[in-house]
C-alpha cells in the first residue's frame, strides 16, 4: 500500500467515525411532517345553528322569541298575533267600564251588592259584609267605588275605583267577601283557575302600567306574578280556550300626538302556573 493510497484510507475512516457519533446530536429546527389524512375514512360534521337569544317582551315590536320573566325564576313566552287572533279569543264578561253610576247590572245581583248614597255594601255567601264609602271631599283624598260587573266563573264581584288622580280595581270574592286590589281590568281564566288583570296607562303614568296574574283559591284570589312595562301597555287580556292569552298592546301617542295602532301578542304561562 502506497502511502498516498494510506493518507486517503484514514480521512474516510475519519468522516465516518465522526458522522456516528452520540455525544453532541445535531437539533434539528424542523417538525415532521403529519401523515396525510384518512380522506376515505373522515365524515363532514354539521355545526349547530346559534341558539336565539330569549328577549324581553318590553319591546316596541314583538319577536318570535320574547319573554316576559317573573322574580322566581319562572319564563312566560310571548308571541305576535293579529286581529283575527284577538277577535276569535274570549270577550270580556264585564260591561263598559263605569264613570259616574254604577253598572245597570248592579240589579242582577239579587240584593247581594247595595248601593246607599256614598256606601257601596256586598254582602258574601258566608254573611260577611263589605262596605266600600265614597268620599266625595275636594282633595286629593276623593275616591268613588262604582260596581262593574261580576265573573261569575271565578266567583267575584268587580268594583272600578276613581281617584283624585288615577284609577284600580277591587274584586271581592262572593263566597268569603274577601277584598283584593289590582292594578286594572280582570278577565277569568276559561277554567276558572286564574284572573288576569290589566292596566294600561303609558301617557298620564299615575296607574300601574303592566299585568298581574291571580290565582284562586278557597279563600279568594291570590297575585302569583305580575310585571310592569315600559315601552307598550296592555290596553285589555282576552283568554283561549287553550289557556293561553291574547293582549292587545297600546303604545300611546306619537311626538306630534296622533295614536298607534294597536298590535296583538299572545303569551304562555308557564306550567308551573297551571
Amino acid at each position: 500500500m502506497t502511502f498516498s493510497s494510506l493518507s486517503t484510507y484514514w480521512v474516510v475512516a475519519l468522516l465516518l467515525l465522526s458522522s456516528c457519533s452520540q455525544d453532541q446530536p445535531v437539533a434539528t429546527t424542523t417538525s415532521p411532517t403529519p401523515p396525510a389524512p384518512d380522506t376515505a375514512s373522515t365524515a363532514t360534521v354539521p355545526i349547530a345553528a346559534p341558539a336565539a337569544v330569549l328577549s324581553s317582551a318590553d319591546v316596541v315590536k314583538a319577536t318570535g322569541h320574547d319573554t316576559l320573566r317573573t322574580t322566581t325564576g319562572q319564563v312566560i313566552t310571548v308571541q305576535p298575533a293579529d286581529l283575527a287572533a284577538w277577535q276569535r279569543a274570549r270577550p270580556d264578561a264585564l260591561p263598559a267600564l263605569p264613570d259616574s253610576v254604577d253598572a245597570p247590572s248592579l240589579a242582577q245581583t239579587g240584593g247581594r251588592v247595595q248601593r246607599s248614597g256614598l256606601n257601596l255594601t256586598l254582602t258574601a255567601a258566608n254573611g260577611r259584609t263589605v262596605v266600600l264609602k265614597n268620599d266625595t271631599t275636594d282633595t286629593e283624598d276623593a275616591i268613588a267605588y262604582l260596581y262593574w260587573g261580576e265573573l261569575p266563573s271565578v266567583h267575584q264581584w268587580v268594583v272600578n275605583v276613581w281617584l283624585w288622580e288615577g284609577r284600580y280595581v277591587v274584586l271581592i270574592d262572593q263566597r268569603t267577601g274577601q277584598r283584593t286590589d289590582i292594578w286594572g281590568q280582570p278577565a277569568a281564566s276559561p277554567d276558572g283557575r286564574y284572573i288576569l288583570a290589566s292596566s294600561y296607562d303609558l301617557a298620564a303614568a299615575f296607574d300601574a302600567n303592566g299585568l298581574q296574574l291571580l290565582r284562586l283559591g278557597t279563600k279568594g284570589p291570590k297575585v302569583i306574578w305580575q310585571r310592569e312595562l315600559h315601552n307598550w301597555g296592555p290596553a285589555e287580556a282576552r283568554w283561549r280556550p287553550d289557556g293561553t292569552v291574547v293582549v292587545k298592546q297600546g303604545f300611546g301617542p306619537t311626538e306630534e300626538g296622533t295614536d298607534l295602532p294597536p298590535r296583538y301578542v299572545t303569551l304562555s304561562l308557564p306550567t308551573s302556573f297551571r
